[in-house]
């Protein structure tokens, strides 16, 4: 069986074949959503190397059993309506998956990650927003309309910034990237990125401390709350602000510890292990299993 995945992201599109060493490649992402259709069928083809059975592909955006999106946010302008399996089907003739990325990456830790040989696995994804998703005996649980597993929109007490869905009270604004420079920004007044907030913390600076240690504690809170409902074996926690490593995950296990019924307070949260082919791999694993029905 040979098939390609696709990982969609607002700044690039990357892909690659479903085999042993296979390059993993990457290209800009073109405005609009036609372009961004145009492209992954080129990127396809030219990674494809020779005949396919399918593709997978791993997107922005909540999407529904047909692999069309349903809800976007703008940073893909127009994604929101694309029938993008048909579309990609239609230009390639092959069977095409389309899910949302972090359904993806949580897809590809389970089957080649850091959740490989676990039954219920829940999947935390950091970076410009705090995405999730519950895999249970190596299916994504969507949902009823495809947004189960939404971590940054669990609300916790004491919480009061605004949401990028427009409510306040939520986990993303404090435990995403942009959540944790808006508290060193409002503890120093100056703008700083993750990375150079990292560096500070590293050299002691007690503002850096506070915003990445205050990021933690939410993300642990609002672990121990999803964990309280689905009951997982193991979380995994993957994307840019995960790479901090124990700085943000040893503040994020004490807050889950302190948070979480006393029956799961022992599930261990480790780091993904996938990387950048997370969704890449996930994708891979949606369109076998397609094709395998």
């Amino acid at each position: 069986m040979r098939v390609v995945g696709v990982d969609v992201g607002g700044t690039k599109l990357a892909a690659a074949r479903d085999e042993p060493g296979a390059e993993l490649v990457v290209v800009p992402t073109p405005q609009g959503a036609a372009a961004i259709v145009t492209t992954i069928v080129d990127l396809v083809r030219r990674v494809s190397e020779g005949p396919l059975d399918g593709v997978g592909v791993g997107s922005a955006g909540t999407f529904d059993e047909r692999g069309t999106v349903v809800a976007a946010t703008d940073l893909i302008p127009g994604w929101s309506g694309m029938p993008l399996a048909d579309r990609l089907s239609g230009e390639l003739g092959v069977p095409v998956v389309a899910l949302n990325d972090v359904h993806a990456t949580a897809l590809g830790e389970t089957a080649a990650g850091a959740g490989r040989g676990f039954a219920r696995v829940l999947v935390a994804a950091t970076g410009t927003g705090l995405g999730g998703a519950f895999v249970r005996d190596g299916e994504v649980d969507v949902g009823a309309h495809g947004s189960a597993g939404s971590l940054g929109h669990i609300a916790l007490p004491g919480l009061d910034r605004v949401c990028s869905c427009g409510l306040s009270g939520h986990a993303e604004p404090y435990a995403s990237g942009p959540g944790m420079e808006r508290s060193f920004f409002e503890a120093t007044g100056v703008a700083a990125s993750l990375p150079e907030i990292h560096e500070l913390m590293l050299a002691g600076d007690p503002a850096a401390v506070a915003a990445i240690e205050s990021g933690g504690r939410v993300l642990g809170r609002a672990l121990a709350t999803a964990a309280a409902l689905i009951d997982p074996g193991l979380v995994v926690v993957g994307g840019g602000p995960a790479r901090l490593g124990d700085l943000l995950l040893g503040p994020a296990r004490a807050a889950y510890r302190a948070d979480a019924p006393a029956l799961l307070a022992d599930v261990a949260i480790v780091p993904a292990a996938l990387g950048t082919r997370a969704a890449v791999v996930g994708a891979h694993a949606a369109i076998r299993a397609r094709l395998s029905r």
